[in-house]
Protein backbone atom coordinates (compact mmCIF):
# COMPACT_ATOMS: atom_id res chain seq x y z
CA UNK A 1 0.00 0.00 0.00
CA UNK A 2 1.33 3.49 -0.66
CA UNK A 3 1.47 6.10 1.89
CA UNK A 4 -1.58 8.17 0.27
CA UNK A 5 -3.70 5.16 0.57
CA UNK A 6 -2.58 4.36 4.55
CA UNK A 7 -2.89 8.39 5.25
CA UNK A 8 -6.99 8.26 3.34
CA UNK A 9 -7.31 4.86 5.20
CA UNK A 10 -6.03 6.67 8.59
CA UNK A 11 -8.39 9.47 7.57
CA UNK A 12 -11.37 7.66 7.11
CA UNK A 13 -11.32 5.51 10.31
CA UNK A 14 -10.68 8.86 12.03
CA UNK A 15 -13.76 10.31 10.38
CA UNK A 16 -15.39 6.65 11.05
CA UNK A 17 -14.84 7.00 14.97
CA UNK A 18 -16.10 10.69 15.25
CA UNK A 19 -18.98 9.96 13.45
CA UNK A 20 -19.95 7.33 16.19
CA UNK A 21 -18.95 9.49 19.24
CA UNK A 22 -21.17 12.27 18.16
CA UNK A 23 -24.05 9.90 17.76
CA UNK A 24 -23.94 8.24 20.77
CA UNK A 25 -23.21 11.64 22.27
CA UNK A 26 -26.50 12.70 20.91
CA UNK A 27 -28.30 10.17 22.01
CA UNK A 28 -27.34 9.66 25.64
CA UNK A 29 -27.96 13.72 25.54
CA UNK A 30 -32.08 13.10 24.51
CA UNK A 31 -31.84 9.76 27.09
CA UNK A 32 -31.03 12.51 29.88
CA UNK A 33 -32.99 14.75 28.84
CA UNK A 34 -36.07 12.72 28.88
CA UNK A 35 -35.11 11.57 32.40
CA UNK A 36 -34.44 15.11 33.40
CA UNK A 37 -38.03 16.05 32.21
CA UNK A 38 -39.28 12.82 34.14
CA UNK A 39 -37.68 13.83 37.52
CA UNK A 40 -38.98 17.25 37.30
CA UNK A 41 -42.56 15.65 36.95
CA UNK A 42 -41.85 13.89 40.27
CA UNK A 43 -40.57 16.64 42.14
CA UNK A 44 -43.38 19.03 41.09
CA UNK A 45 -46.12 15.37 42.20
CA UNK A 46 -43.68 15.25 45.22
CA UNK A 47 -43.99 19.17 45.89
CA UNK A 48 -48.24 18.33 46.07
CA UNK A 49 -48.00 15.83 48.37
CA UNK A 50 -45.68 17.51 50.64
CA UNK A 51 -48.74 20.77 50.67
CA UNK A 52 -51.42 18.31 51.19
CA UNK A 53 -49.15 16.84 54.18
CA UNK A 54 -48.32 20.42 55.96
CA UNK A 55 -51.98 20.74 55.50
CA UNK A 56 -52.84 17.74 57.15
CA UNK A 57 -50.51 18.09 59.80
CA UNK A 58 -51.66 21.59 60.67
CA UNK A 59 -54.49 20.60 61.01
CA UNK A 60 -54.09 17.35 63.43
CA UNK A 61 -51.92 19.93 65.48
CA UNK A 62 -54.38 22.14 65.81
CA UNK A 63 -56.98 18.85 66.53
CA UNK A 64 -54.35 17.39 68.96
CA UNK A 65 -54.12 21.11 70.91
CA UNK A 66 -57.81 21.18 71.68
CA UNK A 67 -57.81 17.75 72.75
CA UNK A 68 -55.28 18.28 75.23
CA UNK A 69 -56.36 21.63 76.57
CA UNK A 70 -59.72 20.24 76.31
CA UNK A 71 -60.68 23.39 74.52
CA UNK A 72 -63.71 23.91 71.46
CA UNK A 73 -62.02 22.62 68.11
CA UNK A 74 -61.95 25.57 65.63
CA UNK A 75 -60.85 23.87 62.95
CA UNK A 76 -62.22 22.93 59.89
CA UNK A 77 -63.28 19.31 59.93
CA UNK A 78 -63.41 18.90 55.80
CA UNK A 79 -58.81 19.81 55.85
CA UNK A 80 -58.99 17.42 52.58
CA UNK A 81 -60.81 19.64 50.53
CA UNK A 82 -58.54 22.76 51.70
CA UNK A 83 -54.84 20.45 51.15
CA UNK A 84 -56.57 19.82 47.76
CA UNK A 85 -56.97 23.67 46.85
CA UNK A 86 -53.89 24.35 47.96
CA UNK A 87 -52.14 21.56 46.07
CA UNK A 88 -53.76 22.97 43.17
CA UNK A 89 -52.85 26.40 43.76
Amino acid sequence: MSIRTKILGGFIIVVVIGALLGGIGVISSQILTAQAHEVKAYQIEASSFATILNAHNTWRNGLTSTVITGAEFKGSRPYRLRSRQLAQQ
